[in-house]
């Protein structure tokens, strides 16, 4: 069985984002509300990841919602799904 998990690991590719990850699911384990993990965020100057579009335009590099901290807590890529 340990074979089996190790073999599923996948190695990040942008580890800084990998460790904000793990600090928004840290946070939702201590603070138990996504409500409270985006204020946190916000008051820790965090902003939602930047990326272009197909169409070249920018996207995201705004501050911490609800419902974006859900989106990424139920995220299958980061719980493993």
């Amino acid at each position: 069985m340990i074979e089996d998990f190790e073999k599923n690991v996948i190695e990040p590719q942008q580890p800084e984002e990998a460790e904000q990850v793990r600090v928004i699911y840290k946070l939702y384990l201590r603070l138990q509300s996504m409500k409270a993990v985006a204020k946190q965020l916000n008051d820790m100057g965090w902003t939602t990841k930047k990326y272009i579009t197909k169409k070249g335009t920018e996207s995201g590099g705004k501050e911490w919602k609800t419902t974006m901290v859900h989106r990424l807590l139920r995220n299958k890529t980061y719980i493993g799904k």
